[in-house]
């Protein structure tokens, strides 16, 4: 139990219930140990348990420590977590400068997470100049790593011309790789696709099929995180009902998530979505990610 690569894994498999009963506590018992010797993935994954209330009272502050610590010792998906923690001021002082370095590290040591946050600032010039191109650079480095975010992100670029020349039938291919993985707003921006017959065939029995697989998704992701009551939808908004509830459920779980979602529907110059329909679920699982 002193050989931290082995012990760090070991908790891995009781958070997840891999080959033993699932245990929090044990988990984090494992990771704790691992932290504490210095061993980065150990202090990613307690960071995270603290983030999410596993194991332990939930902490912001403690996990902007531990995703701190690990991110210094060069862990890209701890060095991600740390600079989304700077993004919403989460457990930390907000400071987007600050975010945009460590996105930029993350980013650099090929995280796709990261290379999606940095894409997205550069989109939205959070901390950064705006620039469509370097938005496009680093959705499509993610994307190549088939991170279902950065698909739709690049795809969402070919479709509106932004930073790329308009190519439907790109959009449409990119939609759809993320819609494969059960990524809900994939499958949502599928079902537009072949509704409208935007780059690809009219058909409109496939867009009630991507809908519904969407709405499932959505309701999952609500249930998972909570329940109670959700804004009205806007009254031109067609969106399914089922996929509205889901995406609010989700959103109001998480401030960041929220906080993300209003950036994405306008209350800053970025992620405009099609006009003729609503931004907001689209927007509030591309926060969620």
């Amino acid at each position: 139990r002193d050989y931290m690569p082995a012990l760090t894994n070991l908790g891995y498999c009781y958070a997840h219930g891999i080959g033993v009963a699932r245990d929090d506590s044990k988990a984090v018992e494992c990771f704790r140990k691992g932290a504490e010797n210095g061993f980065p993935r150990a202090q990613f994954l307690l960071g995270e348990a603290y983030s999410r209330g596993l194991g332990v009272e939930q902490s912001d502050e403690e996990a902007a420590r531990w995703y701190q610590s690990a991110a210094w010792l060069g862990y890209p998906a701890a060095q991600t977590e740390l600079g989304r923690c700077l993004e919403f001021g989460t457990g930390l002082p907000q400071s987007i400068e600050q975010a945009v370095k460590w996105y930029r590290a993350a980013a650099e040591n090929g995280n796709a997470p990261g290379q999606c946050c940095l894409g997205f600032l550069y989109e939205s010039g959070q901390g950064v100049e705006q620039n469509w191109e370097e938005a496009v650079r680093w959705y499509r480095a993610a994307a190549e790593q088939d991170y279902p975010r950065a698909l739709c992100n690049l795809a969402w670029c070919y479709e509106h011309s932004k930073g790329v020349e308009q190519d439907y039938p790109e959009a449409a291919r990119l939609y759809l790789r993320a819609a494969e993985q059960d990524y809900p707003r994939g499958q949502l921006c599928m079902g537009f696709c072949c509704e409208r017959g935007r780059g690809v065939p009219l058909d409109p029995s496939a867009a009630a099929d991507w809908y519904r697989k969407a709405a499932e998704g959505w309701s999952r992701a609500g249930r998972r995180r909570c329940g109670g009551t959700v804004p009205p939808r806007n009254r031109a908004c067609p969106v399914p009902s089922a996929i509205w509830h889901g995406a609010m459920n989700t959103a109001r779980a998480s401030p960041r998530i929220w906080k993300r979602a209003t950036v994405c529907t306008g209350k800053r110059p970025s992620r405009g979505m099609p006009e003729d329909f609503s931004a907001w679920p689209a927007a509030l699982t591309m926060a969620a990610v």
